[in-house]
């Protein structure tokens, strides 16, 4: 948007119409303080125009002294002090970042900026402001609600989110959302949308769950008419006019999800099986939707792909992946070559084979040009987002040393991506516009622990050595555990190292999500680290809660308690004691022993640190009924 620029042009100006009135003898329409300055002989012959000038800005300054009464009576007003012929005027916006466009798409009404006046500080400091980000997550998973919070917190941003109830999925059993579907509800989100455009910096948006209701159900859902969905994105487009998107969407998986539709994993497995199936391969103008669509149900050798599911099963499948390729297409049409707009696009279960997947990511790469990167990965892509909204509002091009232990990274990271860890290293640094280097110090270092080898053991404490040797260089470190076997580590770095010391860790689900889980906890914190602004004790404890919920999720859970094995049937009470427990080296009482011992960084401008405090954790609870969706209650207590 359009940005009035304050200071020293905006005094020039004062001062230059206040010399042309003088000159012309004219008696202008000034405020009191003004007019006094006209009674004043500024051109008589023994003064020079130096001194014209000081005893001009002199004047303006006990003037508006004289006025300051005045001026804060008129700052008090609200808005329906304003007249209605005033509120028609244009008047540009100054609370949103500056975009390719000026806003003239409908008129001011918020208050007139009254700030813009002469200061005697010849460098006012600027307005510590939060940028406002209005996010719509995925689903309702605490993966992309409550790590998003406490990551936006410790960046510095302020998160807006709808009320859970329009966002939300509800498996098979657990009834509806108030309307009346297992789904997010489409038009209400569009509607809260517009409610907080006028307050929002940046946006944050899920096409998945705009256009689908979440994740779960844009891979059930399967008609072919579409004009609801494509006005939705005809609205995005013209709400990223001016302001700036950071829109994620998804390449259906493979396999469907066990527990909707009555899908058990018995569909999941065929379903999978079916898709990984190989499909002839596209190219050059043959590569577009329509062909893509129609190479679904045959295989290389030219024939319809049997299963043994049924043809209603595989028709709704198919169907829905062709809906997701229609849709993704058409919102990647719609915003070519507009800056502000950035798609991430995450290939959801994937397999390092060609698949039913292959032509479709294949095109889509082709669409986003320097507008989007796609990767595997789909469960932290709010995640990034919101640090990639973070280092481009703070204008930090972080520096990262990237090493890996086990020797793996040119191997397929897991099953479940379609090149190797290195090149999904690559594409998530690259779309967080980080500047990779191999030599000097870093910004951030990341360190990965790759495929088990047989020398897993000492990989992983020569990792964890390097993050002890950054700590005293006073390098910021995160760690991915990319291994697939998240114990040997884990019980290292409780034993061996100041945890909270990280800016990042994640070893969640498969790896590229712990990649993008890691990169943005990291980002987020550094590049709001280095901006050199007021670090808040709001951004010191939403990292601390940030940090805290990543170790006890993905190590604490995930390993300690088995993913929550058998905490459906518990009680809240039971989870937090089974989590809480001391028996294990993994358990939370463990993990939170080391962290809240340590100190954390708190300022790289000038370097920082300070105690952690005590962090403790209540309310254990299963947002979907089933353990792999376990959260918790973060606070953070006075040491």
């Amino acid at each position: 948007m359009l940005k009035i620029k304050k200071g020293s042009s905006l005094a020039l100006f004062l001062v230059t119409t206040i010399i042309l009135t003088a000159c012309v003898g004219v008696s202008g329409d000034f405020s009191e303080g003004a007019s006094s300055l006209q009674e004043t002989s500024y051109l008589s012959e023994d003064r020079s125009m130096e001194s014209i000038f000081e005893s001009i800005i002199e004047s303006i300054s006990e003037s508006m002294s004289e006025s300051s009464n005045t001026n804060s009576v008129e700052n008090s007003l609200g808005e329906s002090s304003i007249s209605e012929s005033s509120k028609s005027e244009s008047i540009p916006e100054t609370s949103k970042p500056e975009t390719s466009k000026p806003d003239t798409s409908k008129p001011e009404t918020s208050k007139p900026d009254t700030s813009d006046t002469v200061s005697e500080d010849p460098n006012p400091p600027k307005p510590k402001t939060v940028p406002k980000v209005a996010y719509i997550p995925l689903d309702d998973r605490p993966v992309n609600v409550d790590r998003v919070k406490y990551q936006a917190a410790a960046g510095g941003l302020e998160l807006l989110i709808p009320d859970a109830d329009i966002y939300s999925t509800k498996l098979d059993g657990r009834g509806t959302n108030s309307n009346g579907t297992k789904y997010g509800d489409r038009q209400a989100l569009v509607n809260w949308l517009k409610t907080v455009d006028k307050d929002c910096d940046y946006f944050v948006i899920s096409l998945d769950q705009m256009l689908s209701g979440g994740l779960v159900s844009s891979r059930s859902m399967s008609s072919e008419d579409l004009i609801f969905e494509y006005s939705i994105m005809d609205y995005l487009s013209s709400l990223a006019k001016n302001n700036k998107l950071y829109v994620f969407d998804t390449v259906m998986r493979l396999a469907s999800t066990v527990g909707y539709d009555g899908y058990s994993m018995t569909e999941y497995n065929n379903l999978r099986n079916y898709g990984v199936i190989p499909r002839k391969q596209l190219s050059g103008s043959s590569l577009n939707v329509e062909n893509i669509i129609s190479t679904y149900r045959v295989g290389l050798d030219g024939n319809t792909i049997g299963s043994s599911l049924s043809s209603t099963v595989i028709d709704k499948y198919l169907k829905a992946r062709a809906r997701k390729l229609r849709l993704v297409d058409y919102m990647l049409t719609k915003n070519l070559n507009n800056d502000n707009v950035y798609f991430f696009v995450g290939i959801d279960d994937s397999s390092p084979n060609i698949t039913i997947q292959t032509n479709e990511i294949n095109y889509i790469k082709s669409k986003l040009g320097t507008n989007g990167v796609i990767f595997a990965g789909t469960d932290e892509l709010g995640m990034m987002g919101i640090a990639r909204l973070g280092t481009e509002h703070f204008e930090k091009r972080l520096k990262v040393s990237v090493k890996y232990y086990g020797g793996q990274e040119n191997s397929p990271a897991d099953m479940f991506d379609i090149g190797t860890l290195a090149t999904n290293m690559q594409s998530h640094l690259e779309s967080l516009n980080a500047v990779i280097i191999t030599s000097g110090k870093p910004d951030l270092e990341i360190l990965v622990l790759t495929k088990q080898s047989s020398a897993h053991s000492s990989n992983a404490t020569e990792l964890l050595n390097r993050a002890n040797t950054n700590f005293g260089n006073k390098i910021p470190t995160a760690i991915i555990d990319a291994s697939g076997k998240a114990d040997v580590l884990q019980q290292k770095m409780i034993e061996s190292l100041e945890m909270s010391m990280l800016v990042g860790y994640s070893s969640w689900n498969t790896v590229g999500n712990a990649i993008g889980i890691s990169l943005g906890q990291s980002f987020s914190r550094v590049a709001y680290l280095k901006s050199g602004e007021d670090i808040t004790e709001k951004s010191n404890e939403g990292f601390l809660k940030s940090m805290t919920f990543a170790y006890i999720k993905d190590i604490s859970y995930i390993t300690g308690s088995s993913r929550g094995s058998g905490f459906v049937s518990l009680s809240q009470v039971e989870i937090k004691s089974r989590m809480m427990s001391s028996k294990s080296v993994f358990g939370a009482s463990s993990v939170l022993d080391n962290f809240n011992s340590g100190l954390f960084i708190t300022g790289l401008g000038t370097y920082e640190t300070s105690k952690v405090g005590r962090m403790t954790l209540d309310n254990f609870r299963l947002p979907w009924d089933r353990s792999f969706e376990m959260t918790f209650t973060i606070q953070r207590l006075a040491s």
